[in-house]
């Protein structure tokens, strides 16, 4: 958790110096995404919220740091049985995009690292609750354009491998996201 809590404070840092940046652009994004997590047949998609500081780089290329938030909640009971549970996604990664037209507009493709970490709460006649971390790693797509001088919107998504710590298989995480940027 130590290394967790570095890695997120060295992004603090970039991203704070980053923004007062005179020569190029940065924009911060908010808005909705739909996460999924597939295994073997099983796929389970949670609904959530983005946040997103977009840094260019060079004429054609940025640097992001993106956080997701998404949750999914489900209830069960068989009579005898009453069970409330909650599931939460915290995903955090950084994000090289490399624009063909110019940085920060137009068609994109990305590499992204990530941390995902996974808790769970069940309540109701039985309690239990647990969390995992996993990292992995994979490729974004998607479109930004600017609306004015200031707003921009991007319409993107992501397929992800995260793999555990343990030695079991991995699994796949996707993505698909809206998001309403302001120039900075």
């Amino acid at each position: 958790m130590r290394s967790l809590k570095t890695f997120l404070l060295l992004l603090a840092l970039f991203s704070a110096s980053s923004v007062y940046s005179q020569e190029k652009i940065n924009i911060l994004k908010v808005g909705g995404n739909l996460l999924g997590l597939f295994s073997e047949g099983d796929d389970e998609s949670y609904g959530g919220a983005g946040l997103s500081i977009e840094h260019q780089l060079g004429s054609k290329t940025t640097l992001g740091f993106n956080v997701g938030l998404n949750t999914k909640k489900s209830e069960a009971s068989d009579g005898n049985f009453n069970l409330k549970a909650r599931v939460t996604l915290i995903t955090i990664e950084p994000e090289f995009r490399f624009y063909p037209k110019s940085a920060t507009n137009g068609f994109y493709i990305g590499i992204a690292p990530a941390l995902t970490i996974i808790s769970s709460k069940i309540s109701g006649d039985i309690t239990a609750s647990d969390s995992e971390s996993f990292f992995g790693g994979g490729l974004k797509t998607g479109y930004q354009f600017p609306l004015t001088s200031r707003l921009h919107l991007q319409i993107g998504g992501g397929f992800a491998v995260l793999l555990p710590k343990e030695d079991t298989d991995g699994f796949g995480r996707y993505d698909v996201n809206l998001m309403l940027g302001f120039q900075l």
